[in-house]
């Protein structure tokens, strides 16, 4: 035994970290990654992705074009993924969706996903966290931030909300069974349904939101409209109906035009996609 702990000495230690012996090493790991990237097989991998993914979430998940490995980090490449479909959540295209294990969630105890993705001309980027032992039932923790999305580009707000909506969006969702969303859109434009005060298109500076959700109640804690023109403020409910646009309406706020020095108390109800709005 002692004759062996002799062998170890610094000059055998220096012979394992030779160069030679670092460069076999590092020749041997680009190889592999090497064989991975490039005999990985995508098509194969593509078909299994897309059956596996339609048949498990059909409501969520329609398709992608392709699908690569990322090296750096280790992770999967698709592109062109298109989720929703035409029921009520409406359609989203991502141009690239990267997906990798979060290393932080499996350490909590939890089977974890990180995402980032590149879709209308912003980012997005977060994680979904599953417990390790659990039903199909069981509700995953989604967290992700946003940044830059071009709302001109989304089909979601006009389509399935009535909303005529035009800025860039950046903020962050929460959920884990209840919901929490804040957003910031700037240098943006609303187009009316109907003209209020001789205009039908509001351009704004910024508009802030806090959204809650509980169940089928949205609480809207702050919806905040700044701009050269107008000034808007509301707060109240919108409870969730089938079909977004038949969603029940409990605002309540301010509308203060200030190219007209005109302030007035408004009262939101009716519905998104037919909206009653007072004047008190």
């Amino acid at each position: 035994m002692d004759g062996n702990l002799e062998k170890v000495t610094p000059g055998a230690i220096r012979r394992i970290f030779s160069r030679k012996n670092i460069s076999y090493l590092a020749f041997f790991v680009v190889s592999l990654l090497f064989f991975l990237y490039f005999r990985f097989p995508a098509r194969d991998f593509k078909v299994y992705l897309n059956s596996a993914f339609s048949e498990r979430y059909p409501e969520f998940f329609r398709s992608f074009d392709s699908v690569s490995l990322g090296i750096a980090p280790p992770s999967l490449i698709l592109s062109s993924v298109m989720l929703g479909g035409e029921g009520k959540w409406g359609s989203y295209k991502l141009d690239v969706l990267r997906l990798r294990p979060r290393l932080l969630g499996y350490l909590m105890g939890k089977q974890s996903l990180a995402f980032s993705a590149e879709t209308y001309s912003g980012l997005l980027q977060g994680y979904i966290d599953f417990p390790l032992f659990g039903g199909k039932e069981v509700t995953p923790k989604v967290v992700f931030d946003f940044e830059g999305l071009d709302l001109a580009k989304g089909e979601f707000l006009k389509d399935k909300l009535g909303l005529n909506l035009t800025g860039k969006l950046t903020g962050s969702f929460v959920f884990d069974g209840r919901g929490t969303l804040k957003f910031k859109i700037e240098k943006g434009l609303y187009r009316l349904r109907e003209g209020l005060f001789g205009m039908d298109v509001i351009p704004f500076d910024t508009l802030e939101g806090e959204f809650r959700l509980r169940e089928n109640n949205v609480k809207i804690n702050k919806l905040v409209l700044r701009g050269d023109r107008v000034n808007c403020s509301l707060k109240g409910d919108v409870f969730l109906n089938k079909g977004w646009k038949n969603s029940l309406l409990n605002l309540n706020g301010s509308y203060d035009v200030l190219t007209l020095r005109k302030k007035v108390i408004l009262s939101i109800s009716g519905t998104l996609g037919n909206a009653q709005v007072k004047a008190l």
